[in-house]
């Protein structure tokens, strides 16, 4: 491993929406940029309860992962929105800035708790 950055590499993501017994597929391929990162939006519909992404880069033998990410049981429809405005690589030392909303719920939030990943690892918990 050289540790420059690998540009033109295929990268395929499956994202499978569940709304009670139906479910929706919504496939993605592009070829990584120049700093070696594909970035994919997927728009997840307030009904959906349950998302299962599948990554798979490379080839002719990919590096598979995979993840579910399941809608908490609520006594609302409310939810907080997390948007991100300016879906770029970010750089070390760069400022991510993000929306937050509360949706669906009356009132606001008066506290948030957060936590910062690096390559897997909890970086802060605040």
């Amino acid at each position: 491993m050289s540790g420059s950055p690998a540009s033109g590499i295929p990268v395929k993501v499956s994202a499978k929406l569940f709304s009670g017994s139906a479910s929706k597929n919504e496939d993605f391929e592009q070829n990584t940029d120049g700093s070696s990162q594909v970035i994919v939006s997927i728009g997840v519909p307030l009904t959906i309860s349950e998302v299962q992404l599948s990554v798979s880069a490379g080839s002719p033998h990919p590096a598979v992962g995979g993840l579910t990410v399941k809608a908490p049981l609520s006594r609302s429809s409310g939810f907080l929105s997390i948007e991100w405005q300016n879906p770029r690589p970010l750089k070390v030392g760069e400022t991510l800035n993000l929306n937050l909303q509360a949706v669906g719920i009356s009132g606001s939030f008066s506290h948030f708790y957060y936590m910062i990943l690096s390559r897997g690892k909890i970086v802060s918990v605040h």
